[in-house]
């Protein structure tokens, strides 16, 4: 599998999402077609379950509500490079990475402390519970192409090893 094409793609996607909380089209749409193009031309496997990857890694994503719309064409642009046979070790990695960098961001707002980041997250499940909207939420936004690229980076590890 080609690495070389991907962590240049995520590098840029995690400064893109970091800088501007968005991941353009400009990037994941050329990953995904590229994707398709090295399976079609060169044989890494079928385009089909090329395709078929990326739309399974991208609906994970989505159903797990845990990415935004730039996060999931990247999904399904990485799907696509990585194969079937990658991805129940990509959600792993995905879903462990997404959590560290969730209470990394959480204990980042609160000054560090635990017991601070533990209470906001109480009065955060109450209001939501009563049905109020909690305004605070957006300083807890952690980028999305940050998990993806752990995931990607912990498979390579995976493979070198």
């Amino acid at each position: 599998m080609p690495w070389i094409i991907l962590f240049p793609a995520l590098a840029v996607a995690c400064y893109t999402d970091l800088k501007t909380r968005k991941i353009r089209n400009w990037l994941t749409i050329p990953l995904l077609v590229a994707a398709l193009a090295w399976n079609a031309w060169w044989g890494g496997m079928p385009v089909i379950e090329a395709l078929g990857s990326g739309v399974a890694v991208a609906g994970f994503g989505l159903m797990t509500g845990m990415v935004g719309m730039g996060d999931l064409k990247l999904l399904l642009g990485v799907g696509a490079w990585l194969g079937l046979d990658k991805l129940w070790r990509f959600y792993f990695w995905f879903v462990l990475a997404r959590l560290v960098g969730a209470v990394a961001v959480r204990l980042r707002a609160c000054g560090w402390s635990p017991k601070a980041a533990l209470a906001g997250m109480g009065t955060e499940l109450v209001m939501e519970a009563q049905g109020m909207p909690y305004a605070g939420l957006e300083r807890y936004r952690y980028p999305g192409a940050f998990a993806v690229a752990g995931a990607v980076a912990a498979l390579f590890l995976q493979e070198a090893v």
